[in-house]
């Protein structure tokens, strides 16, 4: 039975791709596969394949909020390396080595952050160079690291979900070189 394509309204008969969110069917050329991702998503079944339209906000930026819920998905179950194959296709527009022309770090920004009176006192005993740091705070829903290192790049924490989603996906891509387990009896670390 032939649908017709989300794109170009032309029946969809091969080479097709079904978005599992707006459950529609669209010509790998409509969604700019290579048939090297093509060929992933098809030996993928285990993961579903989002269109471009569904993988982005309403003011067109890319979900990384929906991409962090499937990737949790897909590790609960045992599922992250084809999740992560998939997520790299869904990301196939978006810089993932670069985090450009996002930042916002000036003082007038970072003056808004409240200070973290621990830190603070904690950088008091240290030397004068750490003393002249400035300790903020940051959400503490669990990613309090991302969170940072959001506040730090863009003095808010706007990219943490972002960073989440890309730290991901190099772990799991990059697998071997993160691993410290002992191998063939030589410590890797």
């Amino acid at each position: 039975m032939a649908h017709p394509c989300g794109n170009c309204s032309k029946n969809c008969t091969r080479m097709c791709v079904f978005c599992e969110k707006c459950e529609t069917w669209f010509h790998q050329k409509c969604q700019k596969l290579t048939k090297d991702q093509f060929r992933i998503l098809s030996q993928t079944k285990s993961c579903d394949f989002i269109c471009t339209q569904c993988c982005h906000t309403k003011d067109h930026k890319f979900d990384y909020d929906l991409s962090i819920s499937r990737l949790e998905a897909y590790a609960s179950k045992n599922l992250l390396t084809d999740g992560v194959n998939v997520e790299k296709i869904l990301l196939r527009k978006e810089p993932l080595t670069q985090i450009i022309g996002e930042t916002n770090h000036t003082y007038s920004a970072m003056s808004s952050l409240v200070e973290d009176r621990v830190s603070r006192q904690i950088l008091n005993e240290q030397s004068m160079i750490i003393k002249e740091r400035n300790p903020v705070q940051v959400s503490t829903n669990g990613n309090c690291l991302f969170n940072s290192l959001s506040v730090d790049m863009c003095g808010n924490e706007s990219l943490a979900t972002r960073l989440r989603v890309l730290t991901c996906i190099e772990m799991v891509s990059n697998k071997l070189i993160y691993d410290t387990s002992k191998h063939n009896r030589l410590e890797l670390v």
